[in-house]
Formats: structure tokens, C-alpha cells, sequence
């Protein structure tokens, strides 16, 4: 789903036709689960844009999924995460956007995001600029039993659940664990220094630079 910030919302429309084509004649329902949705929470045209190419396709309705989670743990998640990929930023910059807009932009070569960390904040009129049904899920609800279990309960017969979950072959990794905030302010540090991690293997990390790492978190 990452294309649709590289090449424009289009690009989704070729994703959905694609979508309901493996999904033949006998499927009623395609779940689409992705984090670049989430820009469509703050910016309205695109959520339009989506549900247009969606209907346009054949689609008969589109109806929006949002798992809420505490705004101050998305925040810090958000702040870890983005660690890894290429951008600088400041607990202190995050705390504020938390806080004046419920909203935080960042944006790189490669992508654009606006992630809705106060999503009361902008729910009711994101719920008002929807043809489709908007459904909220709390984090604790959605992952309660298992992940997803709620939203599937909801899209599948009762006698289809259980079958699902009878047969289903689920993986007890645990996938993108949260790094350390050491290590999170080490990312930051060598994305501002231009360490890539071919230059942090010929330059390993000496004790100003570790110092320096310290003190931004």
C-alpha cells in the first residue's frame, strides 16, 4: 500500500480491481489492512478518492476499520519506529504535535505519512465525510484472544469462525518488537550523522558519539 505515496491514490484503484478479481464470484468480502490508510483519517480528499475508486471497481460498500490505541503509547511506538527509517526527530516535537494537532507528518524520499495519534480528536469528522460505515475498535479489544479476532467474528458466519479457527495455523514469532530507547536514540544519531550501517561497521561507535546518543534521550 506504500505505492499510493509514491505513485498516487491510481495506483490503489489497479490494487482493488486486482482484489476482487482473486476474490471471484463466490467472495463477499475483501479485508484490506494497511498503515498508509491512516493519512486518509486527517486528509479527507483521499478518504473520498479511496471510497470512489472502490465503488467505481464494484465494489458495493467500503466500510473503514480503526483500532484506537492510547494516544501517548502511539506516540512513543511512532517515535521508536520511525527511528529506522531515515528521518530526525525530537521526543519533544512528537509531544507537541500530540498535543496541538493530535496529528504527526513526516515525510522523506520515499514516504508521507500523517499518523492520527489522537484519533477522538478527528473521528467525528472523519466519520461525516464517509459514504461507508466508520467501526472502532479499542487496541485491548482487537487484540483480545487473538489479533483480529473481533473483526473476523464480525465478517464471518459464527459456524465460519470456528472452522477459521479450528484450521487456521497462527505463528507464535514475535514480529517488529519495540527497540530500546538507547537504541532508538542511536538510530536517530546516525541517521543525523549519515551513518549507514556499512559506515557504522567500519566506524564503530567510539564514546563521544555514545555520549552524544545519551543525551538526546
Amino acid at each position: 500500500m506504500w505505492r499510493i505515496q509514491a505513485e498516487g491514490v491510481s495506483i490503489l484503484g489497479e490494487f482493488l480491481q486486482d482484489c476482487r478479481a482473486k476474490a471471484g464470484e463466490g467472495c463477499d468480502t475483501v479485508l484490506l489492512s494497511g498503515e498508509d490508510f491512516e493519512n486518509a483519517i486527517v486528509d479527507l480528499t483521499l478518504a473520498s478518492e479511496i471510497e470512489t475508486l472502490a465503488r467505481d471497481i464494484g465494489f458495493s460498500e467500503v466500510i473503514w476499520v480503526v483500532v484506537d490505541r492510547d494516544k501517548h503509547d502511539y506516540a512513543a511506538s511512532i517515535y521508536a519506529e520511525m527511528s529506522r527509517h531515515g528521518v530526525v526527530l525530537q521526543r519533544s516535537v512528537v509531544a507537541e504535535a500530540l498535543k496541538k494537532r493530535g496529528c504527526l507528518y513526516v515525510s522523506t524520499h520515499n514516504f508521507n505519512y500523517i499518523f492520527a495519534l489522537d484519533f477522538a480528536r478527528f473521528k467525528e469528522r472523519f466519520r461525516a465525510s464517509l459514504n461507508g460505515e466508520l467501526v472502532e475498535y479499542s487496541m485491548n479489544d482487537f487484540v483480545a484472544d487473538r489479533p483480529g479476532s473481533i473483526l473476523l467474528k464480525r465478517l464471518m458466519t459464527q459456524s465460519r469462525y470456528e472452522e477459521f479457527m479450528a484450521t487456521a495455523e497462527f505463528s507464535t514469532e514475535v514480529a517488529n518488537q519495540r527497540i530500546s530507547s538507547r537504541k532508538v536514540e542511536k538510530n536517530y544519531l546516525a541517521t543525523a550523522l549519515n551513518l549507514t550501517a556499512i559506515r557504522r561497521r567500519i566506524f564503530p561507535w567510539n564514546p563521544i558519539v555514545a555520549l552524544l546518543a545519551t543525551l538526546r534521550s
